[in-house]
């Protein structure tokens, strides 16, 4: 991931979010040091996040613990 002074930043600008659109990363510095990440937005997938939640429901239903709530396996541990 190329590094850009801060400088750099400011002239280059326009030619730094059309390359950042076509998915290249840069990381801003000031004085040689990182500062900032530019990187392309990703907006959130309200689909991809339902698939995620729905899987991980089908986990919690398909798993137990022995048939009891996590509460008594805590309590448990913490008496040993």
């Amino acid at each position: 991931m190329p590094g850009i002074g801060a400088h750099g930043t400011r002239t280059r600008f326009p030619l730094l979010l059309q390359r950042v659109q076509e998915c290249e990363c840069f990381v801003m510095t000031r004085h040689g040091r990182p500062v900032a990440k530019l990187v392309v937005f990703q907006s959130r997938d309200s689909g991809r996040v339902r698939t995620v939640i729905g899987t991980i429901e089908g986990f919690r239903q398909s798993h137990s613990l022995d048939g009891g709530p996590i509460r008594h396996l805590i309590q448990a541990c913490r008496n040993c």
